[in-house]
């Protein structure tokens, strides 16, 4: 009797043993300390901006490329700007035969040489930027750009965009003097910016505030955005944050 008395609990006693043995896990996991993300170390903001490209738009202009941006940074009141992105072509100096194209990016380019301490030139095969800001745009339709800066610092942000050959009728092929446009430039690059103090939780918004003048020596700007077509909607998103 004792014998079948022993075998007939034995089997409840190890799930009894068992049951106690998960309860006491699953109390000891409840107490352990929530994981806490890693910190952003001290003294550090992080700007991040996303973009979106309108690809259908780019696949409609008659090259079917996408477009060439550029993000930099110029401190406030004063300072050398700091390139943060800028699409492969514009920053490595890659243009598939051409020798270089000056209205693709015009104003960057005058912001890449006080950047880098020179008077004339352009970034160029033998002398492209790194890899990590003269990067390839992206085959999708988003991206980001992302940094780091010192709290309370006070920067205004530009993104200057262009896509080649986006002909219209007031930025036509041939113009109304039948002279033709060398570079294929079409609409000119359309200059966004916003100002901003670094500061966790901030979120400047970027506004449509000039385009330039194409075949400027200077990189000159205007205000007037009479004429601009497609070209107003290659970017339908950008947010910009700070953490």
């Amino acid at each position: 009797m004792n014998g079948e008395s022993g075998n007939r609990w034995g089997p409840w006693l190890v799930i009894l043993l068992l049951v106690g043995i998960v309860g006491t896990l699953i109390v000891l996991d409840r107490r352990r300390p929530a994981a806490v993300p890693a910190p952003t170390p001290p003294g550090i903001v992080h700007l991040r901006l996303a973009i979106t490209q309108d690809l259908e738009i780019a696949a409609a202009t008659d090259f079917g490329e996408p477009p060439q941006i550029a993000v930099w940074l110029e401190p406030l009141p004063k300072g050398r700007p700091r390139t943060l992105y800028v699409s492969y072509r514009s920053g490595s100096g890659d243009w598939k035969g051409k020798s270089d194209c000056p209205d693709v990016l015009p104003r960057w380019f005058c912001a890449y040489r006080v950047e880098h301490g020179v008077e004339t030139g352009f970034p160029t095969p033998q002398n492209p930027l790194p890899d990590a800001i003269a990067r390839a745009t992206p085959l999708g339709p988003d991206f980001t750009v992302e940094t780091e800066l010192r709290p309370g610092s006070r920067w205004r942000i530009w993104l200057e965009v262009n896509i080649s050959a986006d002909y219209n009728d007031a930025f036509p092929r041939i113009d109304e003097n039948g002279m033709d446009d060398l570079h294929a430039n079409g609409q000119p690059s359309l200059l966004y910016t916003a100002e901003f103090t670094a500061e966790p939780s901030a979120c400047p918004q970027f506004e449509l505030t000039a385009r330039t003048i194409p075949n400027s020596l200077t990189a000159e700007t205007t205000p007037d955005l009479s004429g601009i077509t497609s070209a107003r909607h290659l970017l339908p998103k950008l947010e910009l944050r700070i953490e």
